[in-house]
């Protein structure tokens, strides 16, 4: 009993002294709140075939597989394949859209000619081949694994940057390389049965090349026309690609078409390109440089058969082979490959020196006969075509795409000839070279499965159409021009001036019964004078001159070819552009009033339309055909201006426009207001404003 109580007493006493009671004056030991963990607000996710730069992306919010208005991203992965997106997207699939023209890989230079789509699962830190093979077949990763014979590991993630330690990797990247040539532009698109087939056929291919102990990285695979697959060397670098060989090389520029030859080495080129006898040249990027001139081509197409550069001097295209392209190349064009789709047909129409006219044409081949015919931006029309097999005079076998178009023999933009007659002579995926032998012009065409690189090549090529003409004086001589003012009492007449030789010439223009003949001339400073009268030329191209004369009165120059024809023109001329609209509006035969008015079409048949110094307005538009009193038809843009509007005096106090075009340049559209009642009816619509604006404030003066 006592020992209990002394124990009772000894735990209270422990007790007291550890702060059991109340009375303790010693505070409790607080234990620190831990910092929570922050919430991530973005991410980081990574576009890999290669690295896929510029690559649009878009958060598939509403899960249908598709990227719908709204899904975009308002910024492009960055060169290392990078873009963030918020914490409110986590939750949904990404969509990569990798677009010919646009999208540069890490694995080849310049940009993808093939236009494609990946997605990945939500949460997902990079969007692959892997992951849109998953999503497209219904499966998880590790099944996909297992039917590419692959562990796990060796696709998931970076499998370019483990690639250089793990060999399966290596597979990895590999089978990606071939396997998004197969991936459609769109992932509805997408054919699961026959992505199956060839990744079993791809599958099967690495492991013959790995039993052969190849470099996985120094080989490319494809597919041929019959659907085997095929094998091709890797893009090493523009260095090792130059320097392998010999190159034979051509411009696709009518006037300056000529094979040449060029071999690299050393830093030093030989050959007949540019008459060189080791001239020096360096290698960095995607660029070459010829250190003697400072003249540079960069390479935007690279592949194994062929490779395609723009000059840094006037943006000549050039095309670069290691076989002689004239002589002939083995080709496997099929039927197949154009029945029941859409190709693109590019070529210069022009045989003036360092310039040139382009011309791009869509061809949708419906069936194995009816070929429809679409100059760009123009209403389409069908033609017949056939498809023949044969041989070069070496031996190569070739294919003959001959389209015929007699009714419209007459086509301006069809360079008024009646067919096209194309041979192939270089192919690569998706892109042709071919001769046009029912031409008389020189140069060869480019066909192009990829609307979208189509339109790239186009467009960057024709950054060349605008370039001036540097010497006039040579491409004015035995040149017929018509030269017409915009004078609105001048009417509608036009004069012809011939440059006989290099110092003379004949005209109309000159005053009296027979104007000037065998006239002495002279060019100094994009000016010309002859007889009393000068032409400062203000705007130069191939297309058309501007020149203001001694009294700064406007007129414009151009070739026989352009003038007064009619382009057969859709919606897509003006829909969402905005256009300056440059013409006189007074009969006065002293001076002229021109009226600059700026035109911005809307995408929903709407205009907004702004005399210069006004408030604008909105009136309709529509492209369509017209019929003048003559029961002649045109193709023109119908403005209709609303009630209240049409008695300003800017505009003539006219009810619209219906301007017919003439022709169409990057800068200026020539036109025919038909709606107008004006002695001359020729308006400028300009798409350089700062071109617009410099002319209308000389012109009025």
């Amino acid at each position: 009993m006592l020992n209990k109580t002394v124990l009772a007493l000894a735990v209270t006493v422990l007790l007291s002294a550890c702060g059991g009671g109340g009375s303790s004056t010693n505070e409790p030991v607080q234990k620190p709140t831990p910092t929570p963990t922050p919430t991530p607000t973005s991410k980081t996710i990574t576009v890999i075939d290669g690295y896929l730069s510029n690559a649009a992306v878009c958060i598939d919010r509403n899960k249908n597989g598709q990227c719908d208005n709204g899904e975009q991203l308002s910024t492009t992965t960055d060169a290392s394949g990078k873009i963030t997106i918020d914490k409110a997207d986590f939750a949904h699939p990404v969509i990569a859209q990798v677009i010919a023209g646009q999208t540069q890989d890490s694995d080849n230079p310049g940009y993808l000619s093939h236009s494609y789509e990946m997605i990945a699962g939500a949460g997902e830190e990079s969007i692959t081949p892997f992951t849109t093979l998953a999503k497209i077949h219904k499966m998880d990763m590790s099944a996909l694994a297992a039917s590419l014979n692959l562990p796990l590991d060796a696709f998931t993630g970076d499998y370019v940057a483990k690639k250089t330690s793990n060999n399966d990797s290596a597979k990895a990247h590999l089978f990606a390389r071939a396997i998004t040539q197969q991936f459609s532009e769109n992932l509805s698109d997408a054919d699961a049965n026959e992505l199956l087939t060839m990744s079993g056929k791809l599958t099967a291919e690495i492991a013959k090349l790995v039993n052969e102990g190849k470099d996985l990285d120094s080989v490319d695979l494809d597919f041929d026309s019959d659907g085997k697959v095929k094998r091709k060397d890797k893009y090493q670098g523009l260095t090792k690609y130059l320097e392998s060989g010999k190159f034979w090389v051509s411009t696709l520029n009518n006037n300056d078409y000529l094979l040449q030859t060029a071999n690299f080495a050393d830093g030093k080129m030989n050959g007949s390109l540019f008459g060189a006898t080791d001239k020096p040249y360096e290698i960095a990027g995607k660029s070459l440089t010829f250190t003697d001139s400072n003249t540079s081509m960069d390479f935007f197409y690279v592949t194994p058969e062929f490779a395609l550069s723009f000059s840094s001097i006037n943006h000549l295209p050039l095309i670069w082979s290691k076989q002689d392209f004239v002589s002939g190349v083995e080709a496997d064009v099929k039927a197949s490959d154009l029945i029941g789709k859409r190709w693109y047909h590019i070529r210069d129409i022009i045989d003036v020196d360092q310039h040139a006219q382009l011309q791009l044409v869509e061809l949708h081949f419906k069936d194995a006969q009816t070929v429809s015919v679409k100059p760009y931006k123009e209403e389409a029309f069908d033609a017949s075509w056939t498809f023949t097999e044969g041989t070069h005079s070496n031996g190569a076998t070739k294919q003959t795409i001959a389209i015929s178009f007699t009714n419209n023999a007459q086509h301006d933009s069809l360079n008024r000839e009646a067919a096209l007659t194309l041979v192939t002579q270089l192919q690569s995926k998706g892109v042709i070279l071919v001769d046009n032998t029912s031409s008389q012009l020189k140069s060869d065409n480019l066909l192009i499965k990829s609307k979208k690189f189509a339109y790239f090549i186009y467009e960057e090529w024709a950054r060349n159409t605008a370039q001036p003409i540097s010497d006039l004086h040579a491409y004015l001589t035995k040149r017929p021009m018509y030269i017409s003012e915009f004078r609105n009492s001048a009417g509608s007449q036009f004069d012809t001036i011939f440059f006989s030789s290099e110092n003379q010439l004949s005209t109309s223009y000159c005053g009296g019964s027979s104007g000037c003949k065998n006239t002495p001339y002279t060019i100094a400073n994009q000016t010309l004078d002859f007889d009393q009268y000068q032409f400062e030329f203000i705007d130069t191209n191939t297309t058309y001159l501007l020149s203001f004369d001694k009294n700064d009165e406007l007129a414009i120059w151009t070739t026989p070819q352009f003038w007064r024809t009619s382009k057969n023109i859709d919606d897509s001329f003006v829909k969402g552009n905005t256009f300056y609209h440059l013409r006189d509006i007074t009969s006065s035969t002293q001076h002229a009033i021109p009226v600059l008015t700026t035109l911005a079409f809307g995408d929903d048949n709407t205009v907004t339309i702004t005399p210069e110094g006004e408030t604008g307005f909105t009136a309709t538009w529509e492209v369509k055909d017209w019929k003048d009193h003559n029961q002649k038809e045109y193709r023109i843009i119908d403005i209709v201006f609303p009630e209240g509007e049409k008695d300003r005096p800017s505009l003539r106090k006219e009810n619209g426009m219906r301007l017919e075009v003439y022709f169409s340049t990057p800068n200026l559209s020539l036109t025919d207001n038909h709606a107008s009642i004006a002695m001359n009816r020729d308006n400028m619509l300009f798409s350089n404003e700062a071109l617009a604006r410099s002319i209308y404030t000389r012109w009025k003066k």
